[in-house]
């Protein structure tokens, strides 16, 4: 089967146009190419990178192809051309892809009345003089249309989204004036983002976006780069992709249980079709003939690493399906997580610094119990030095909570839409002590939340309840809820340098992937004991291509 996959594939590439910005591009990649991902903290976040990658081997697991991210939070495309130079003389990169301008957009005094254009015109002469070093160097460049901010909601940001489109028009004739190659990464962004439904959002700080939003920001390097072609170093971009395969593929069940290896998929197509799925997991990689008959269920066995991860571990599959003309190319998102029940209305922990401090390794007792149909949350903090001198309220010294209040048939995605919360409890001590209610993503925590405290001999309590209405449609009620997931931080910046603060944060479950990332590695309330054991494995399926 093997062989009839490679044949259908070669003789497809075999009738594709190899004019440059063609129609079909061949292969994109060379064998042990270097491609270096640069840019701001929408890249530095690592999912779209690690996606890229991660797709990479699952189809040429021996080219030696390495995907490598060198983006930075806060960089403005100078700061983006100083760290590239470092990584040249180390990685010594084949490819390079440049997306920025976002950092520009919310610095720009342009948004408060000022003309844009000055700010957009230093903006694409410092990305050009990038460009053209790298070009001389013989690299390929790939410049990319940056993310567009969603102003709803974020009024502080308004006048930054046409900021950002007129540095994409300009970004276009750039690439067609310097002769590199353009992916239109916020068009095609925008345009999946209006087929979704008004629950879920890709930016939900208004900037970076989570999981699902990467996700589509890989998808157009997918399309338009052919990247499952055999490695041919076509260096090209395909104007009209390869089609989709019309066939969907959901889950069995969106949990499995903690030894369970199987995965159980549905696969729905239009009509009875052949398909060669390929798919891969760690090492472990399987092949097969699927003859579908329009509804259709379909299992595939995980390795056994799959049974052996620990909570805040995660893992994937790749899954590409393809009839010899079109493909569809899917991530599963594995995620290990705990899962609490009450008992006698309440559950406690304590939060452990990973690193050695004055006061110990123990940074909060927690505790969180049940109210009527609210939640009572409460932290005793051990902490010697009050601060709050960072620019961010989540850095701050404080407990910070993530919350999924997300109804059932939503609970445990992986996107971070308006029930997913964010929200800090920040303390200051001067003048007086103080606590503050910051609701930073989500939306309506502020109407549903009150908050005390007080300060205490060896740091400060803190106490969040919560049970009141986000608006006037949703309330924070347990009842009529099965699960809710939270993870419970401290932020500490004791011995931080005042320069340049880098807090150093602690969680009552670390995860491999952060929350505003994926929503599903929150640890698991069993509001009403149906699971059983203390841990879980959230599954998610997101169709890539």
């Amino acid at each position: 089967m093997t062989g009839l996959l490679i044949t259908a594939l070669t003789l497809m590439a075999i009738t594709l146009t190899v004019a440059a910005h063609s129609d079909t591009a061949p292969g994109f990649l060379k064998k042990g190419d270097v491609w270096v991902c640069t840019g701001d903290s929408i890249t530095n976040a690592d999912t779209y990178r690690r996606t890229l990658d991660r797709v990479i081997r699952h189809f040429h697991p021996e080219s030696g192809v390495r995907v490598i991210n060198i983006g930075i939070s806060g960089a403005l495309i100078g700061a983006t051309a100083s760290e590239f130079e470092k990584a040249a003389k180390t990685d010594r990169p084949t490819v390079v892809s440049i997306m920025s301008a976002m950092n520009h957009s919310t610095h720009a005094p342009c948004r408060v009345g000022e003309q844009a254009e000055p700010y957009i015109a230093d903006y694409i002469s410092s990305l050009r003089k990038m460009v053209r070093s790298t070009k001389e160097r013989g690299m390929t460049v790939i410049v990319m249309s940056p993310t567009l901010t969603d102003e709803r909601n974020h009024a502080d940001l308004a006048g930054t989204r046409a900021f950002l489109t007129r540095c994409t028009e300009e970004i276009i004739k750039l690439s067609e004036q310097e002769g590199v190659l353009y992916l239109p990464v916020s068009e095609e962004m925008e345009a999946a983002q209006e087929k979704l439904p008004a629950t879920q959002v890709y930016r939900r700080d208004g900037i970076h976006p989570s999981s699902l939003g990467e996700y589509q920001i890989a998808s157009t390097f997918f399309k338009h780069l052919n990247l499952w072609d055999e490695p041919s170093g076509q260096r090209q971009v395909s104007t009209n992709p390869e089609p989709s395969l019309p066939i969907d593929i959901t889950l069995a069940s969106k949990t499995l249980a903690p030894d369970e290896r199987k995965l159980t998929l549905r696969v729905t197509s239009p009509h009875p079709t052949t398909v060669i799925a390929t798919w891969s997991c760690r090492s472990m990689r399987g092949q097969e003939t699927l003859k579908l008959n329009g509804s259709d269920t379909w299992a595939i066995s995980l390795p056994k690493e799959i049974a052996t991860l620990e909570n805040g571990e995660s893992d994937d599959v790749i899954i590409d399906l393809t009839d010899g003309v079109s493909r569809s190319i899917y991530v599963v998102d594995l995620c290990r997580t705990r899962v609490m029940h009450f008992e006698h209305n309440k559950i406690a922990g304590v939060i452990t610094s990973p690193t050695n401090r004055p006061e110990g390794k123990t940074e909060a007792k927690w505790q969180i119990s049940r109210q009527g149909n609210g939640l009572l949350f409460e932290a005793q903090v051990t902490d010697s030095e009050i601060r709050s001198d960072y620019i961010w309220p989540w850095g701050r010294d404080g407990i910070t909570f993530w919350l999924d209040f997300r109804p059932t048939e939503r609970f445990g995605d992986i996107g971070v839409d308006s029930e997913v919360h964010q929200t800090c409890i920040t303390v200051t001590d001067n003048p007086e002590f103080k606590v503050d209610l910051i609701p930073w993503l989500g939306q309506g925590m502020a109407k549903a939340a009150s908050v005390t405290g007080e300060k205490t001999p060896t740091g400060y309590n803190i106490r969040m309840l919560l049970n009141g209405k986000f608006d006037e449609n949703t309330d924070s009620s347990l009842s009529g809820r099965d699960f809710i997931g939270v993870n419970i931080g401290h932020v500490d910046l004791d011995g931080v340098p005042n320069s340049q603060p880098t807090p150093n944060f602690a969680w009552m479950q670390q995860t491999k992937l952060a929350s505003d990332q994926y929503a599903n590695s929150m640890p698991i309330i069993d509001l009403k004991n149906q699971i059983k054991g203390n841990s879980i494995t959230n599954v998610a399926i997101t169709r890539l291509k």
